[in-house]
């Protein structure tokens, strides 16, 4: 499977992302509610999954952390996840929230359009 690698990364970074991630689970959860659309419940499912099982992998690299600059590697499904955390406009974000999410998405999106 092939991976992303993002190198360069302040802790600081990684700390938003997790908030962000946080964030979207709950919203996601909140919203989510069995359908006769079972596809999309079921999608949901999957990237609740994923961002969490990315929340947890950011909170021990953010709490291990002894420098200040980091490298986050990930699989294309956490990249995409990710990506759509970053591109989710239903929270209210400061300078520096907004300067990350920016960032990340450009970054996430080279590296996906590199894939192929």
């Amino acid at each position: 499977m092939r991976k992303i690698s993002i190198k360069r990364i302040e802790i600081q970074e990684i700390d938003v992302l997790q908030t962000e991630l946080l964030n979207y689970i709950t919203m996601k959860s909140a919203t989510m509610i069995p359908t006769k659309n079972t596809d999309l419940y079921f999608q949901n499912l999957l990237l609740m999954e994923i961002a969490q099982e990315m929340y947890y992998s950011f909170r021990g690299k953010v709490e291990r952390a002894n420098k200040s600059i980091a490298t986050l590697n990930c699989s294309v499904k956490e990249a995409v996840v990710l990506l759509q955390v970053c591109n989710d406009r239903s929270t209210i974000r400061d300078g520096f929230e907004k300067f990350v999410m920016q960032k990340f998405i450009g970054l996430i999106h080279k590296e996906l359009i590199n894939l192929i």
